[in-house]
């Protein structure tokens, strides 16, 4: 092989060494930009964080917590279900008890458990209500399938939880942690990470097979007391 072909080759080889170690280069630092890029978002995300929903959030669940601690509540841990909820019994009913498709009529108030001066909200203020005196119930569905359009609306997950170990005439105290209710964004008037407070009166349980259903078979196909109700577990 002749000194013009070993240079040649020698050159080439040079070259690619030099044109990966600038890939190389080129990679490491993109690579190093991206880390760096993704680790200012999320800082700058946490020093946007709203501290005031922090110290709600903090708030809140020491109330919840709390009540591990009081005799008078008992803990209420729906089969299938990660958490729990807190309960007392202030009226003791003997009526029919709900299920997973039942629909219901109920009496109640809300209240907020927490105090905080930033969202001018005091513990024991009420956002909502209906009356226990004024003779007209609010209607709701236990399900998505016994809810309707205009009369029966359906609750949050801590209600349909303590409505399916009620029966009729029960009235109880429940303490709801965020995650049952209005969850970490909240609702109209209602904070995200709120334990919300209610005192629930059972007036009327409407089996499946008392309402139409939606559907052209009937509600009966919905009709099933041993799904999905603590009566049998």
């Amino acid at each position: 092989m002749n000194n013009n072909k070993i240079g040649i080759m020698n050159f080439s080889r040079s070259y690619n060494l030099t044109v990966l170690r600038s890939y190389s280069l080129t990679v490491l630092r993109t690579f190093g930009l991206s880390i760096l890029i993704v680790l200012l978002m999320v800082s700058c995300k946490k020093d946007d964080a709203n501290p005031y929903l922090e110290t709600w959030k903090q708030q809140n669940e020491k109330a919840f917590n709390d009540l591990a601690y009081n005799p008078v509540f008992t803990e209420l841990r729906m089969s299938g279900t990660p958490g729990s909820i807190y309960y007392r019994v202030l009226e003791q009913g003997e009526g029919k008890p709900v299920f997973y498709n039942s629909r219901a009529e109920v009496y109640y108030k809300g209240w907020f458990v927490a105090t905080n001066e930033d969202y001018a909200i005091k513990a024991g203020t009420v956002f909502d209500q209906r009356l226990f005196d004024d003779g007209v119930t609010f209607k709701l569905a236990i399900s998505a399938q016994a809810a309707d359009s205009y009369t029966y609306s359906q609750v949050i997950d801590g209600w349909k939880i303590a409505l399916q170990y009620m029966v009729e005439g029960d009235k109880w105290e429940v303490w709801i942690p965020y995650r049952y209710a209005y969850g970490e964004q909240g609702s109209s008037g209602i904070p995200g990470f709120s334990t919300l407070a209610f005192e629930i009166e059972l007036v009327k349980a409407i089996d499946p097979d008392e309402f139409e259903s939606s559907t052209e078979s009937g509600g009966s196909q919905y009709y099933d007391p041993y799904y999905y109700n603590p009566y049998y577990y």
